[in-house]
This record gives structure tokens, C-alpha cells and sequence, in this order.
């Protein structure tokens, strides 16, 4: 039995299981790794051969055979793995209905603790050993949009460049953003965080196009609207302001819309810097009249007070008296 068991688990693994560099030492051992269930089937022929002996339920109880309390462990912990991951290990992912969501960080996470344990688990572990592969695959191809958007991508085991010159260069289009995305979810057969969080950065670049198209549309888009009848819907200078904020932060090229928008808001901003000049010099306009009117007439109230006479026989206001200054303004003919 102990010389099958140092079979199952060769003594370089055996001494690795137990210091603190598993993963690392059976990694580089190169050895074939044991069935869990040929290691389970042992573990219970040493439990037949225990029954065996005469000896005292305590002492059977006391009795262990050599390298068993290691096969237990290394069967404890796959069945703990198993029972922790089990959402991510069974059923079939490719269906859109049974898609699970999970990181790639936490993909390699499983398998990294799989590896660490010295036992072949056999379907489940080639299974999210091979969506972990896909997943760093896909993060690979699209680092350079990941980054931009600043999704981490440091769980990829391959080698490649830092972020500072990942995320350097030309901007991500909106057609690169769409590709990681579609990729992601034909190539991988679960949904990615990462790919998820791509998704919600493009709908907020989408909405973003849309509502500058709306406020700066282009030019062939302004003459076909301005046949249409339909009247364009208007927008605050707030509302345009914003949008020009808004660009800074997107991680696409907003070029192109961000330019009419300047020319936008530049139009506007001259408009109502016109509009407020205006309104003073109306403004001013206005009390300079008033004083000339007060000046000739007097305070509105008195001048109220003193034309209003009223016809005794209709019992309508009389004739106004109008001052000669007034007159002279008219003409002759006295209005």
C-alpha cells in the first residue's frame, strides 16, 4: 500500500505538498499527476486493511499508514476546490441561458489553485483551464483598448507593455470597442467582467455620439433637416458645455464631433455675450427716457392725478393736455 501510495504522490511532491511553495515545486517537478479518484480508492484500502488488524477501536482509530494522512489532505482539498468553484465547473457555459459572469482574474485564480494541489482533477479542471487560456487570449489581442479604458490586465501571463505605453499612441475607435466586445462573447463561453465593463464604456461613447450628432450635427445632416418640417429639438448651453467636458474622459477619438461642438459652443457663447450687450443698451436706453419723460411730466403719479378729469355729461375722462414740449415733437397737428 505505501509503495503505490509514494507512486501516487512522489516524495519531491509529497515534500512540496507540505511547505509553503506547492504550486511552484510540483510545477516544476514535471511529473504526471495521480487521478483524485485512484487517490480516493487508496485512501479507502487503507481504511480495509485497518479494519483488519487486531487492535482496539482507539488504537485503529491512532493507526495510520505511511504518506495517508497526505493522500487525505490532497483529497480534501479537490473536493474543497470542487464544492467553491462548482458554478464555474459544471453545465454548459456556451448557452447564452447558463453564461456565468467571472473575471480573469478570477479565472486564474481557480487555476492556479488547481494546479497547487498534486492530483489530476481531471474534466473540470481541463475545462477552466481552457476558458482561462481564452480569456487571456482575448486580453491579449485587446490590451491596448483594455488599457485605454483602464481595465487592469496584469493577470495576463505573457509579457506585455506597461501601461504607460500600452495606453499611448492612437486612440481606440468605436469599432474597436464594439470588436472586444463581440469577441468576447463568441470566444469565451462565459462573460467576462472585463468585457462587461468594455460594454458599459461603449454605451456611454454611444450615447455621448448620439447627443453630439443631435446638438453639432454635420453639415449635410443640418441641410437635410433644415427641408425637413420637423422643428430641431434645442439644447441649453449647459447641456453643450457638458458635452464638451465629457470628451476629456472618453477613451475614443472624439475629434471630429468635439471640434463642431467648440464651434458650437463658441457661436453661442459670442451670442450671448452680443445679446447681453444689447439688453444693457436697451436697458440704459430706457431710464434715460424715463428721466427725459419725468423731467417734462412729472412723476407718473402726479401726472395721473392732474389729467384725470372726467366729462360730467359722459362720464368719460377728458381731453389729456398735452405740454408744448409734446407738441412741438408731433407736429401741428397736436397729438
Amino acid at each position: 500500500w505505501t509503495a503505490k501510495a509514494k507512486k501516487l504522490v512522489p516524495s519531491l511532491r509529497l515534500a512540496a505538498w507540505e511547505g509553503e511553495d506547492a504550486a511552484a515545486e510540483v510545477a516544476t517537478a514535471g511529473v504526471r499527476k495521480s487521478k483524485v479518484s485512484d487517490i480516493r480508492d487508496h485512501i479507502a484500502r487503507a481504511a480495509s486493511i485497518r479494519e483488519r488488524l487486531s487492535l482496539s477501536p482507539e488504537e485503529k482509530k491512532n493507526w495510520v499508514l505511511d504518506a495517508e494522512a497526505t493522500l487525505i489532505l490532497i483529497v480534501k482539498n479537490a473536493d474543497e476546490w470542487f464544492k467553491k468553484y462548482k458554478p464555474y465547473l459544471e453545465g454548459d457555459n456556451r448557452r447564452n441561458q447558463a453564461r456565468c459572469c467571472i473575471s480573469v482574474k478570477k479565472l486564474r485564480q481557480i487555476v492556479d489553485e488547481a494546479n497547487a494541489i498534486p492530483a489530476n482533477l481531471g474534466n473540470a479542471m481541463i475545462k477552466i483551464n481552457r476558458i482561462f487560456s481564452q480569456a487571456e487570449k482575448w486580453m491579449e489581442k485587446h490590451h491596448r483598448i483594455l488599457v485605454r479604458c483602464g481595465i487592469d490586465c496584469s493577470v495576463v501571463r505573457k509579457t506585455l507593455p506597461p501601461p504607460s505605453q500600452a495606453s499611448g499612441g492612437t486612440w481606440a475607435t468605436r469599432v474597436e470597442l464594439q470588436n472586444a466586445v463581440s469577441t468576447a462573447a463568441s470566444d469565451v463561453p462565459v462573460d467576462l467582467e472585463e468585457a462587461l465593463e468594455l460594454q458599459h464604456i461603449l454605451d456611454k461613447v454611444q450615447d455621448w455620439f448620439d447627443r453630439a450628432t443631435i446638438v453639432a450635427p454635420k453639415r449635410s445632416t443640418r441641410m437635410r433637416k433644415n427641408r425637413g418640417s420637423a422643428a430641431q429639438e434645442k439644447y441649453s448651453l449647459d447641456e453643450l458645455s457638458s458635452l464638451v467636458e465629457e470628451a476629456s474622459i472618453l477613451p475614443v477619438d472624439t475629434g471630429e464631433e468635439l471640434e463642431r461642438l467648440k464651434i458650437q459652443l463658441s457661436m453661442v457663447q459670442s451670442w450671448q455675450l452680443q445679446a447681453q450687450r444689447d439688453m444693457r443698451d436697451i436697458t440704459n436706453t430706457f431710464h434715460v427716457m424715463r428721466k427725459e419723460r419725468t423731467a417734462c411730466y412729472g412723476a407718473p403719479d402726479r401726472f395721473q392725478k392732474r389729467n384725470n378729469v372726467f366729462d360730467e355729461a359722459s362720464g368719460l375722462p377728458g381731453p389729456v393736455k398735452v405740454p408744448s414740449a409734446l407738441k412741438a415733437i408731433g407736429g401741428n397737428s397736436g397729438n
